[in-house]
C-alpha cells in the first residue's frame, strides 16, 4: 500500500509539472504540445506503472487482468468509447450550468500538421499507460479492500489527475473503466474504451464539430441525448457479449535484457507493417514534426 501511495504521488507530481510547463509556455504549437504530452505520460504514468508492476511490487502476472477479448467484445467496447463522449460532455455542461459557468462552444479546427502526433499521444500512448497504472496496478493493489471500494478510489484519483473544474464526469468515466475491467477481467477492454473515447474527442476537434457537443442548445442536447441512449444500448451489448476464457502472455522483461525478442516473427512483421503504415500516412499528410 505504501508503494502504491508513493507511485500515485509521483504521477500527481509529473501531471502537475506538465500543466505548469503548458501554462508558462502558452505559445507552443500543437505538435510540440503532443510531444511534450508523450514525454510526461511516459515519465508519469508509464514509469509509475512499470515500477509498480515489475520492480517495486513485481506482481505483474497477478495484477494485470489478462483475459483475451472476443471479436464481439472488442467491437462493442470500441463503440462504447466512441459514444461515451455524449453522456460525458452533457453531464459536464449540465454541471457547468448549475454552477453558473458558461460552457465553451468549441474551438477552432485542429492543425492537420499535428493531428498524427496528437492521435498517437491521445488515442494510443495515453490510454495504454494510464490504464496500466490506474486499472492495472492501482486498482489491482486496492482490490484487497473490496472491488467496489477499489473502483471508487481509483476513479477519484483518475478524476483528480485530469484536473478539470468539475471532476464528476471524469470520475464517472473512471468508474466505468474500472467496472469494465472487473467485468471482463481484461485490461485490453478499458484500453479500447479509453482510446476510442480520446480518439473521438480528437476527431471532433480536428473536424471542427466539437461545438455540437458543447453548450445546452436544443440541437446539442437532442443529439447527445440520442447518442446517450445508443451508449446505454452498446453498454448492454458489451456486457452480454461472448467471453473468451484464454489469457494473453505478458512480455518477459528479462528476455529484452538478454537480447531475446518476446515476439514471434509474425508479430514482428505486424509491428513493422504498422510502423510502415504510420510512415506512409506521415508522407501522404505531410506530417513530419
Amino acid at each position: 500500500m505504501r508503494t502504491a501511495l508513493l507511485l500515485t504521488l509521483w504521477a500527481f507530481f509529473v501531471t502537475a509539472v506538465s500543466r505548469l510547463v503548458t501554462a508558462i509556455l502558452p505559445g507552443m504549437s500543437a505538435a510540440a504540445l503532443a510531444l511534450l504530452g508523450m514525454l510526461f505520460s511516459a515519465a508519469g504514468f508509464g514509469a509509475a506503472a512499470y515500477l509498480g508492476l515489475y520492480v517495486l511490487d513485481g506482481r505483474h502476472e497477478e495484477l494485470i487482468p489478462r483475459r483475451v477479448l472476443s471479436p464481439a467484445q472488442m467491437m462493442w467496447y470500441a463503440l462504447l468509447g466512441v459514444l461515451m463522449t455524449a453522456p460525458a460532455s452533457l453531464c459536464q455542461d449540465v454541471l457547468l450550468s448549475i454552477f453558473g459557468i458558461a460552457a465553451e462552444a468549441g474551438g477552432a479546427a485542429m492543425d492537420a500538421s499535428a493531428f498524427l502526433l496528437m492521435m498517437i499521444r491521445s488515442a494510443l500512448l495515453a490510454p495504454m499507460l494510464e490504464e496500466l497504472f490506474f486499472r492495472g496496478y492501482l486498482q489491482g493493489v486496492l482490490v484487497r479492500y473490496g472491488k467496489m471500494q477499489a473502483v471508487a478510489a481509483v476513479s477519484l484519483v483518475f478524476a483528480l489527475m485530469h484536473g478539470d473544474l468539475l471532476i464528476l464526469p471524469h470520475a464517472a468515466v473512471g468508474a466505468l473503466l474500472g467496472l469494465i475491467v472487473l467485468k471482463t477481467d481484461s485490461i485490453l477492454a478499458s484500453m479500447i474504451v479509453h482510446g476510442c473515447y480520446n480518439l473521438t474527442i480528437l476527431l471532433l476537434s480536428y473536424l471542427g464539430l466539437d461545438g455540437l457537443f458543447a453548450g445546452l442548445s436544443m440541437l446539442s442536447c437532442a443529439l447527445r441525448v440520442g447518442l446517450t441512449l445508443a451508449f446505454v444500448y452498446a453498454l448492454r451489448r458489451a456486457w452480454t457479449a461472448r467471453v473468451v476464457r484464454l489469457k494473453f502472455e505478458l512480455p518477459k522483461i528479462d528476455q529484452w535484457e538478454k537480447g531475446r525478442m518476446p515476439l514471434s516473427r509474425r508479430e514482428m512483421a505486424l509491428v513493422c507493417g504498422a510502423a510502415a503504415a504510420v510512415l506512409l500516412a506521415a508522407m501522404i499528410t505531410g506530417v513530419s514534426a
